[in-house]
């Protein structure tokens, strides 16, 4: 359930990033609901030159441009681990312009989803579990955390611990994250240009300079210009990424944590009835109905985005299987290689936390309205509406299509079928790329 800290949090995040030019995607923090500015477009042309021109199309022709001469001229400077960076800008760039595309198109629509299911967590409140805790045994743990919780009160922030006596470890997280990613950003561009250098935006613009004939370094003019766009494109890039990728925990994380607690309030009521503890009655079958409608609004647009999220994970999973088992014994530095198999074990765990949760989505509820089917009282003439009401409601289910064609549903049959079409395709690319070592060991010392 979300927490006054996990309210707060957002809260903060959007007010720590309201410096930066301007989004449509807001966060009212006094009804601690999500906003739609329906302005035109052009209000927010600076938010969509930053995101398509800048970040995405800028920053991704300067990794492909790196990437490429370093295969044919190599950088001394330059080693295998920073083509894997650059290479990884490409893609992030691309779910930045994506995640920015869907709040264009579907936006307004989807802040009146997450509102119109925070909405219904309020009126489910009456009816929530409660929440498990976290036991300490530690008295000096105990203690710390008081002393914390005291902090936190005396600053006006709301408590760490939940209504039941357990930690908000959910609302910690959060709140350490979305509140302190605008400052590790900040350093994290400072660094990148003055200290390392070895932001992606230096080399294509030392090659332009050279291709120009000038020494930019001999002229103050030109080293500002120079140190001006690279710290620039470098701000623009960092701190974009660090607010649009959380709109993706606004979007789906917190509603979809919510529909997962109504569905096991449902679960344990219909338990309840099951064994005769309580009757069913009508009100519980109009706040289903309220869930299922309110489920049924984004139904297309989760369908395509679950459709392309299983589709670049499998594809993504594959190759960095595939990576981690080729370039096992061809001279990668240990430190660059073991990027390979600790993001196919992050993808990994991330498929088997996400996929199993939409699936059972679709099985509770498909046992809730069972065992209601089963439990209404009376005989068959009796309670007509009632049969007839329940007879008449589907589980909630999560497809996979595009546009409105679902080629599948999320059910338990899909995860056995994914996880062998990932074993499948990483067998496939095993055999069929199948270079020799020294291919291999003179492509690596090129990047090197």
């Amino acid at each position: 359930m979300p927490t006054p800290l996990i309210f707060y949090a957002i809260d903060h995040s959007f007010l720590y990033n309201s410096f930066l030019w301007k989004t449509p995607i807001g966060w009212d923090g006094k009804t601690d609901r999500m906003t739609y500015d329906k302005s035109p477009h052009v209000k927010y042309f600076w938010w969509y030159f930053c995101v398509y021109g800048l970040f995405y199309g800028v920053s991704g022709a300067a990794a492909f441009y790196t990437i490429y001469w370093q295969y044919y001229s190599p950088r001394k400077e330059l080693n295998i681990s920073h083509s894997i960076q650059y290479a990884l800008l490409i893609p992030t760039a691309g779910l930045a312009a994506g995640i920015a595309m869907v709040v264009m198109a579907y936006g307004q629509h989807a802040v009146q989803i997450v509102d119109g299911i925070l909405d219904f967590h309020d009126i489910m409140k009456v009816f929530g579990t409660t929440e498990e805790k976290i036991r300490v045994v530690n008295g000096k743990w105990n203690e710390w955390l008081a002393w914390i919780d005291r902090a936190f009160r005396k600053a006006r922030i709301p408590s760490i611990f939940l209504p039941g006596g357990g930690l908000d470890w959910a609302g910690l997280i959060l709140l350490v994250a979305l509140t302190s990613l605008p400052i590790v950003s900040l350093v994290t561009v400072l660094s990148a240009v003055f200290i390392f250098r070895v932001d992606v935006y230096r080399f294509p613009l030392e090659d332009m300079w050279s291709y120009l004939n000038m020494d930019y370094s001999a002229n103050p003019i030109t080293l500002l210009v120079h140190t001006f766009l690279r710290l620039s494109l470098s701000f623009v890039a960092y701190m974009e990424g660090q607010r649009i990728f959380p709109f993706l925990l606004y979007f789906y994380a917190l509603s979809g944590k919510l529909v997962i607690t109504y569905i096991r309030i449902f679960a344990e009521y219909a338990e309840q009835v099951r064994k005769g503890d309580v009757a069913l009655t009508p009100n519980w079958i109009k706040l289903y109905t309220h869930l299922a409608v309110l489920a049924l609004q984004p139904e297309k647009q989760m369908a395509t985005q679950a459709f392309f999220l299983m589709s670049s994970g499998l594809f993504f999973c594959a190759g960095l299987n595939f990576a981690t088992i080729r370039f096992l014994d061809f001279g990668i530095p240990p430190l660059y290689y073991a990027i390979f198999p600790f993001f196919a074990t992050l993808l990994i765990m991330l498929i088997l936390s996400l996929l199993p949760v939409a699936i059972d989505v679709y099985e509770n509820s498909e046992n809730i309205l069972l065992t209601w089917t089963h439990s209404i009282p009376g005989g068959r003439k009796e309670n007509g509406w009632m049969r007839k009401k329940i007879k008449s409601m589907r589980p909630l289910r999560v497809y996979a299509g595009i546009t409105g064609f679902y080629f599948y549903k999320l059910d338990a049959s899909v995860l056995t079928t994914y996880c062998m079409s990932i074993q499948d395709w990483t067998l496939n690319l095993l055999m069929t790329f199948h270079p020799s070592a020294e291919k291999i060991n003179e492509i690596a010392n090129r990047l090197q």
